[in-house]
This record gives structure tokens, sequence and C-alpha cells, in this order.
């Protein structure tokens, strides 16, 4: 959202600026009450405000004085009282002395009508229960459906349209939720729960139009950032500009319907705001102040091309306003859900939803699965969410993983951050797995509401910012390309969505090759959207398999391919042939990686495909950290490891991985609230697996602020021997952490400061066969127990690791401990040395301590297991190919960090291996001892070609002239046979185009040459008569009279070309001085000989 006019910034998911709530009206203890309700797995935990309760009177013509005097019955009056009006009409926050929120509102008692409740905090969003709770039911059969009508028929407000019933039920006491959701969920058939909560919700904030150069989003041709930084919708709107036969709902605090830039294409809306008018009578209309859904209505599809204002990413695709909040952001559950249904059911094929931060619950997200399965006719609405603006985690409901979580980027191809090159310090994008793309999201240019009211005193803003503005540009991508293949599925559009993002254009440590957490899949490109419809189908089948050498890539062709392009972590490794079903990707190194494959007809490409795998490499100890806060434990506790000499692999998924047994340790750091991760059954499930198999490590560390006691217990807390006393109480302050000597842990001496996230821990009590290793001081409560039960060790934690300051002991000491507590720490073998002899291998190591065993692994195969004081070790035979040897040191079950070398054995050479010429080229065959997986054909030592490992004969065409040696050598696994070679000599090519002209007694040679020759040989008549060098190009001869036959020879290393011929002849000279005289009958002649 833009701060031009802080008066009427907007809703949703742009910047917010508090309630009159941040500090006074908010006043909390450090250790506040919670409440909390179920959501599938999870418990959602909300801050009770003890210093504030909610007031509604609907009917109270002066509600502070109603409600003064009511209080002060109530709890007996406290000096300078102070009650807030809020924009809620009839809702007012009133304050109580501190402490005594719950109690004064259990005692309220009073005939005026209306409602008290407590006032609720969710990621520091207000939440004030209403007297309704939303009920969802496992399903419509009539045994289910009938008997709860039946049952509550009376208490019914309102049914909404769901994938499984869903129904607003009345809650007389709101404070009581908690007990009256206990007594519903025992209900035969009912499935969840949850309170009806009003919110405050934060702001997530080519064509001829004039306003259009100042669009950056959609052509950056300088104008803010980096150029070309934009969605590419200038290529795309040569292929399609957006069409009316598709319509984006504006879930909002609504549009402004008769905006000039808008009114073209806006259609009937709808009003979820219950406690209001619609603003002017219309449906889907915005008061003068809540300009926010005018904003995003803009970017999604102001009308492109007419002449004015600016344009919309869709030019012609219908807007339908849904206000479901107003004023900078109040809504309810209840008018969310009846927003999404409406939509879907009034025929809405995007919803474009700028909007979020609330607490989720099972109702809403059936909602959303309502509007994918049923909107479109059965294709699907395709719902689009803002991330947030935070700088922390995607919020709900972008959130729910059946969303499009849309963050934001800046100008500069940056997410969106207090440092971004925008100059916009005072918000962030939010980010986490749950992002889908990222769009931009600052400085963008949209309608406003026309005349003074809105964020400027114009019809048109230019700084319009936040997720919010991010989120109606992806819904405008995708309302076009629906324009072009109205046939496409919710998954179908957002597979293309996906598919035609561009990765890697943030910088290298925000935007890695593939999905992440910041971009997701990548900066929407809707340009490539519109390349990738209509191409061929895409790869299907498509798995990822680690094998001893590499990782195998499998897949189906989708139809018939031309070629197909298989690429790792966005970097091309190979093209195939169009009916290729493989690849064997060698030499992977350690970490997460993607592979994606992509088949081509012609230069028209299919959608890509994708598959990951996280390869471990050496790591033993597994991080997982999927509750990242303002601290980010798993990064902090990574590093503490990684410099006390572990080799460490951080993750924020446990389902990564199908092996945990290869981690000789796994720590778990769950986060604190609010942002803490609270583990499900298949979580819990592995982790106890991994503890308990005997198979691989027995060693779990787990730390987290609410899951010993608030957080639903699994079956994995039980391994820890831990009993959860407290969730915390109005005295917890979690400060000074001291360590404590157990049998088999020893932290005592360790003393360290606590600033974490949240001070508010619980509290633990070590159950028999457990020890308290940490203790907070004061006050004093324990707040870590060690465990070893037979070898399985476990170590439990209620605060984040990376929240300690080194204070007396440094964070670096108490990892050392936490390492021996957790098995101790081995050293690998040094010195490693590997010789190839043959088919063998013979391997030594020096020994650096006194170990049980010494492990040998060849490819991760089966261990060769050595005595401990070994130092060498012969191998083989082996098979051809790469292997990798690991020498591991062994203690017990702990395996050290392994020494490592990579050797190759060579395969037979090819055989029987000739050469011979062709003309100009050369023709090599031979014969191969065993199939290799390539062939390589090597020319004076450099590769010429790499054939199949099948191949048997190949034509070097036209090498050139002179001395040509040939080797062949077969692969196999990355190494290489010995050579098997051939030489051969390509004489020179004859001169051309000779010709002999004869100047009286002179005659005149002339030739081009075919190529470079060392000299060139003049013969006449059989006879060399010159020498000349290699560049001449021709020769003057004086024969003498006669007939005369010219040979020109080319020589190259001593070898003469054939000869090419010419021939003359050259004329004798005539006799001079002729003279005739007469003596008689005799005449006397006599001349001169000019030439014997």
């Amino acid at each position: 959202m833009t701060n031009l006019k802080v008066s009427n910034l907007l809703i949703l998911v742009g910047i917010i600026l508090a309630l009159p709530c941040q500090h006074q009206l908010c006043a909390q203890d450090t250790s506040p009450q919670v409440m909390s309700y179920s959501y599938g797995e999870n418990k959602i935990k909300l801050e009770v405000d003890q210093e504030w309760i909610a007031v509604y009177l609907p009917e109270a013509e002066d509600g502070e004085s109603v409600i003064h005097e009511i209080l002060d019955l109530v709890d007996g009056g406290i000096p300078g009282r102070s009650i807030k009006e809020l924009p809620y009409n009839h809702l007012y926050l009133a304050q109580v002395r501190h402490g005594e929120s719950v109690s004064v509102l259990q005692r309220w008692n009073s005939s005026v009508a209306g409602w008290v409740a407590p006032v609720l905090y969710y990621n520091d969003r207000l939440h004030i229960p209403r007297p309704e709770i939303l009920v969802t039911l496992s399903s419509y059969e009539p045994a289910v459906y009938q008997r709860f009508v039946e049952s509550f028929g009376a208490e019914i407000v309102r049914e909404f349209p769901s994938v499984r019933p869903l129904f607003v039920v009345k809650n007389p006491q709101p404070v009581d939720f908690e007990l009256v959701i206990a007594d519903l969920v025992d209900f035969p058939g009912v499935e969840s729960a949850s309170p009806n909560f009003i919110m405050r919700l934060g702001e997530l904030i080519a064509p001829n139009d004039p306003g259009y150069t100042s669009q950056w989003h959609l052509n950056n041709t300088g104008q803010q950032g980096t150029l070309g930084v934009d969605i590419s919708a200038e290529a795309a709107w040569s292929i399609q500009t957006g069409g009316a036969d598709v319509i984006i709902a504006i879930l909002d605090e609504g549009v402004d319907v008769g905006h000039e830039d808008l009114a073209p294409n806006i259609v009937t809306g709808h009003d979820s705001v219950s406690i209001q008018a619609a603003p002017g009578g219309i449906p889907g209309n915005c008061d003068t102040n809540d300009s926010h859904g005018t904003g995003c209505a803009g970017l999604a599809a102001a009308r492109g091309n007419n002449g004015i204002g600016v344009s919309g990413v869709s030019w012609n695709a219908q807007i339908q306003p849904v206000r479901m909040g107003f004023g900078n952001h109040w809504t309810q559950n209840d008018w969310i859900i009846d927003a999404i249904t409406w939509a879907t059911d009034n025929g809405a094929d995007v919803l474009s939803n700028s909007w979020g931060g609330g607490a989720p619950s099972t109702a809403e997200s059936n909602t959303v699965d309502y509007a994918l399965q049923t909107g479109r006719g059965g294709l699907g609405s395709i719902l689009v969410f803002a991330s947030g603006n935070e700088s922390a985690g995607v919020s709900f409901p972008a959130a729910y993983s059946q969303t499009i979580a849309v963050g934001a980027t800046s100008p500069c191809d940056e997410i969106k951050s207090i440092s971004s090159c925008d100059g916009e310090n005072f918000w962030g994008s939010n980010t986490g797995p749950q992002q889908t793309v990222v769009a931009p999201g600052v400085l963008m240019a949209t309608t406003d509401i026309a005349g003074p009211g809105g964020m400027v005193a114009g019809d048109y803003v230019s700084g319009f910012n936040g997720t919010s503005s991010a989120t109606p540009v992806v819904a405008g991508a995708l309302a076009v390309i629906l324009s072009q293949d109205p046939g496409l599925t919710a998954a179908q559009a957002q597979d293309i969505l996906q598919s035609g993002a561009d990765d890697q254009v943030g910088p290298a440590a925000q935007d890695p090759a593939g999905f992440d957490n910041n971009f997701g899949h990548g900066r929407v490109n809707l340009a490539n959207m519109l390349a990738l419809m209509g191409g061929p189908a895409a790869p299907v089948n498509l798995t990822c398999t680690e094998t001893a050498v590499g990782v195998q890539i499998s897949w189906t062709p989708g139809e018939v391919y031309d070629s197909l392009t298989i690429r790792r972590d966005g970097t091309l490794l190979s093209t195939l042939a169009g009916d290729a079903t493989g690849f064997l990707d060698l030499n992977v190194p350690a970490g997460q990686h993607s592979w994606e494959i992509q088949g081509f007809v012609g230069a028209t490409p299919s959608l890509a495909r994708q598959c990951s795998l996280f390869l471990i490499g050496d790591a033993r100890d597994l991080i997982w950290s999927p509750g990242t806060g303002t601290v980010d434990s798993g990064n902090i506790f990574g590093t503490n490891l990684v410099q006390a000499g572990r080799s460490a692999i951080l993750t924020s998924n446990l389902q990564a991985f199908s092996d945990l047994d290869v981690f000789d340790r796994i720590w778990v750091m769950l986060g604190m609230f609010p942002n803490n991760h609270q583990i499900t059954t298949e979580e819990s499930a592995a982790l106890v697996t991994y503890l308990t198999n005997g198979i691989g490590g027995k060693a779990l560390y787990m730390e987290g602020g609410d899951t010993w006691f608030f957080d639903p217990q699994r079956p994995i807390h039980a391994e820890f021997a831990i009993t959860g006393l407290s969730d915390g109480s109005t005295t917890d302050n979690l400060g000074e952490v001291t360590g404590a000597l157990a049998t088999g842990c020893d932290l005592s001496g360790l003393s360290l400061t606590y600033t974490g996230e949240n001070t508010w821990v619980d509290r633990l009590a070590a159950d028999p066969g457990a020890s308290v290793v940490q203790s907070n001081l004061t006050p004093a409560y324990d707040v870590a127990v060690f465990r070893d039960n037979g070898g399985q060790l476990t170590l439990g934690v209620s605060y984040e690791n990376g929240g300690l300051i080194d204070g007396v002991s440094t964070r670096q000491q108490l990892v050392d401990a936490l390492l021996a507590c957790m098995g101790g720490v081995l050293t690998a073998p040094t010195d490693l040395l590997c010789t190839v002899n043959g088919t063998s291998v013979a391997v030594s190591w020096t020994v650096t301590g006194a170990w049980d065993s010494v492990q040998i692994v060849v490819d991760g195969g089966t261990p060769q297991i050595l005595a401990g004081d070994s130092t060498s070790a012969s191998l083989g035979p082996l098979t051809v190919g790469s292997h990798t040897i690991e020498v591991s040191s062994v203690i017990g079950s702990e395996v050290s960090i392994p020494a490592a070398c990579t050797i190759g054995i060579s395969p037979a050479a090819p055989q029987g291996l000739s050469c011979s010429a062709a003309g100009a080229d050369v023709l090599l065959s031979w014969a191969n001892p065993s199939t290799y997986d390539s062939i390589e054909i090597l020319r004076n030592s450099a590769v010429i070609a790499t054939l199949p490992g099948g191949a048997t004969s190949i034509t070097d065409v036209d090498p050139g002239p002179g001395a040509q040696s040939y080797f062949v050598r077969g692969i196999i696994g990355g190494v290489d046979s010995p050579s098997a070679s051939c030489g051969l000599f390509i004489p020179p090519s004859a001169v051309a185009n000779l010709s002999c002209s004869i100047n009286g007694d002179t005659a005149n040679l002339a030739w081009t040459s075919s190529q470079t020759y060392d000299n060139v040989q003049i013969s006449r008549n059989g006879i060399v008569i010159a020498t000349l060098p290699g560049s001449a190009v021709s020769f003057q001869d004086t024969p003498g009279a006669g007939n005369h036959e010219w040979a020109v020879t080319a020589v190259l290393q001593s070898v003469s070309s054939s000869a090419i011929l010419c021939s003359g002849t050259v004329l004798p000279v005539a006799p001079v001085n002729l003279s005739c005289s007469s003596a008689g009958n005799l005449v006397s002649l006599s001349w001169t000989n000019s030439q014997g």
C-alpha cells in the first residue's frame, strides 16, 4: 500500500498501520493467557489481552456510558478507564484491570442487548470471537447431516455450500468458546469447530493508455530499477490480451464501480459485509476511503488500449467486485466464506485475494476446496492470495496448500525487503515453502477511487504496493491464459503459471535454481505462459533415483518428440533423442537438487516436469528446522555443528528424506510461538522409527517453546520421558539458561543468556529414567531433559538454541557439549591413499584414535568391518567404472565422517582398430570387447567425436592432409579404457588451374594452391628443374626451342601430390644477315644463325 494518504491506507496485504492498539491499547503481560482451537492436527493459539475486552452494543445510543456503568459494577471501577469505539459499528474495546479481562467477562451481567468477548491476537492481528461457532460435519450422509440439524436446529444461524456441511451456530458466551467447541466436536459427525472471528487484518497491499508508461511491472524500460525486470506483458499481448469471457473476482473492501478505467469491465458484484449497507446501494461498491480494492482491480483488469488511465494485465476481463471487509481491514470469518462461495457460485474464474493474516480454520480451508472442486463447472475456480508483508512466514489463507501464494519483488528482481532497491524500507514480502510465485509489488501505477477520496486526490495512484499489488498481477495473468484456453483446469493453469515463471532472476542467495522459499517457482512471465500453451504433451512418470554412481532420471514421453532436454538446477545437462526414456547424471554433489525434463516437437516445447532429491553426501547430522521465525535456529545451530567438525544438512521438510537411518543424529528445531511448527502424525512416526528401529542413528534432539505442553502430543514426545508442567505463566521470563550434570550428559558450568523470539516457554519435568540438564535461573524452572534409554539418546528443550547469546559461556561450547551428550565425536582416519592395480585397489590410512573397528564402504554398499587398529586393506576385484571408497572409524554404534577417495577401474580397450583412407576421408573400424557407456574418438590427441557405447565404426570427413594419428577408447562409469590407436598419411591435394603460356622463348606457368604445402616442384620433360616455396603460384622457364611438357607437384611432409601437366612449343629464332650472290651459273647464299 502507499503512504500517500495515511488515513485511507487499506487492507489486505500492504503495509499495516496498527489499530489504536500497538502499545497502550494492546498492553499485554509478557506471559499472557491463551485460548485455542484445533485446525486439522494443529492447535491454533491466540493470546488473550489481559487489559482489554470487546463489547458489542447494537442498540445503545451512548455505548461508552453504558459500558462505564456496567464495568463499574463488575470491577468496582478503575481510574481513567479508556473505552475505544472501533470502525466496526457498535463495537468497543474497554479497559479493565490488568490480568482480569477473562474474569470480568465471566462476571459480566447486563440486560442490554449485545455481547462481550475476549480480545485475542493471532500473529499480532486482532481477533474478536463473535457469539457464533463455525461447525463442519464429516459428510452429507443423512445419518450425520439430519442428526445435527435436528439437534441444533434452533441454534443454526446459517448454512454455507461447501465440500462438507458447514454451519454457523450460536454461542451466547464467546469467552467460553473453547468449552463449546469441545462439546461440539464430541457430537457424532462433527469434524471440526472454530470461532467466527471479527478480525482486523493487515494491508497486503504497450497500449495507448497515458499511465501505461509508468507501469514498469508490465514493460520495464528503466522507469524503475533494472531494465527488463517485468512480467513480459507486451510479448504476451501480441498473442492474447485477455477477453471478456473470463471473470476476475476482486475479494476486498469493494471496488469503485464507476471508475472510468474500470466501469467498462465491471459486472454485478456482491456484498458479504452484514453490518453495513452496500455503499451507494451497489453490491461490491466501496466506501470513499476504502480504496484498496480499486487499486487491485486496476492492476488485474483496468480496460487496456482505451486511451485513458492505465492498463490491467488482462485488458478486457470482467471485474466482479465482492466486498468482504471495510475500513482497513475489518472482516469476519463468515464474510470471507460467503465471499468465496458467492464468487464461485456466480461464475468467477479467478478469485484475487489481496488480504490475509487471520487464524486458519477447517471451515475456511474447506471453502477453498469448494471453489476448486465446483467452480467453473467443475474445472475449478483459481484462488490467488497475497503472502503478506511482514518479512515473516506466508500468512493464511495463502499458506493453505490449495491456494496460489504470491510474494512481491522489487524493480531490481530482489525479494521485497527493507533493504531492496525501491527505497520502501518499512516492509518486506513474506516467504516460505508455501510460496508459489512472485510478482512486482512496489511503486505500482493503478486506479484509485475517482475524485478526492482514496489514496490520493485523483483517479490514479503511482505508489500502490505490497503483496496486495503483486496478487492481482498474477490473477490478471491467469485470466489471460484462460481466455486463450477456457478449458484449462485450475491445476493445469497453476502448472502453466509455475512452469512459465522466470527462475534464477534474483540474487543467487535469494533465488537458486528450482523452487525456493523466496521466489517460489519464479517471477511470473506472461509471455512464457502463453508460449507453453498448445505445445506438446509433457513427459509423465518422471522419477529421480539415487544410485551408487549418480542419479538415474526416468520418464515416459507424453507424445512423440523430436528431442528432449534435461537440466539439473537450471543448467542444461544434455539434449537427447526424442524417444529417450532415461538419463544417468554422474557425480552429483551433495545437497538439494532438481531435474527438469522437457520435450520438443520442432522448436515448440512441452511443459517441463521436475523431480527433486536431497543427496546427503558425507553428512551424518540432519537439522530439521520447519519453524523459522525471527530467529533462525537451524542455520545458527548448523554453523556451530560445522565448527565442531560435523558435516550437516539443514532442511525444512523431513519428508524429503526417505531414509533417516543414514544419519547419526537428528536435531529438530520447532521454533517459538507464534512461528512454531507442530509435529504431524507422519513426522512423529518417521522420528519414532528412526530412534527405535535399531538400524541407523539413535540420537534425537528436539527443541520448541510449545511442543511439550501446549501442542498436540504425538508418540515421539513419549520417547523423551518429559512431562510438560505448564504452558508458561505470568511469572515466566526465560533469561539465564544454566546447565547441570547428568549421567551421560554434562552441561554443568555452561550458562548463557536467552533473548529469543519468545521468553514464554513450556516448563518441563523429567520422568523416571531421564534427567534435567538445563534450567532457568530466575524464576526457577527446568527447560531441558536428557534420557539414555538403552543407547537411544534423547534431549528435549523448551527454548530455541538460536535465541542464546554468548555470556559466561558460548553457544559453541554448548553445541560441543550437546554433541558429547548425543553420542560423542569421532575423528575420521587420515592420510587415506588408494592405489589401483588392475581390478584391485590397495587402501591405506592412519589410525587417529582407539576405535572399536574400521568400516570400509565401496559405492555405498555393505560395509566391510576391520579391526580398530587396521591401517590397510586390499579391495577387489572391482567392476569396471568409477568407485568411491569410504573409510570410517567406529565406536559402538557411532560412525565417523568418512575419509574418501574415488578411483576408476578401466575397461578393456577396443580391439582390431583399422584406419583406411577413402578419398579425402578416413574410415575407422574396431570391435568392442564389452558394452561401453560411450566411445570417444581422438585425432592427434583431440576428441573429435563421442559415440554411443555400441558403435564400431566412424568416418572422419576430410581430416586434411598429413600424418593423422587416431585413438579410440571406451568409457564405462566415467572411466576411460586404454586407447586403441592407428595412423595413416593423407597425401596433399594437387594444385589446380595450371596454365602454360609461351611468350617468345619464355614459358609462363601459373596455378592455384588447393591447400598449404611445404614446397612445390617443377619438372620439364620428366626432369625436376625447380623446387619452390609452398606458397608459390607461378614460375617462368626458358626451355629452348622445341615441344615441352611441364609438371607441377605439391609436396607436404615429403609426400607428393599427383602431378598436374601442361605443354607448349617454343619456336626456333630465324637466321639473320641472309645474302645471295652469283658467279656464272652458281648462286651463293650466306647467313648468320641466331641460335645453335
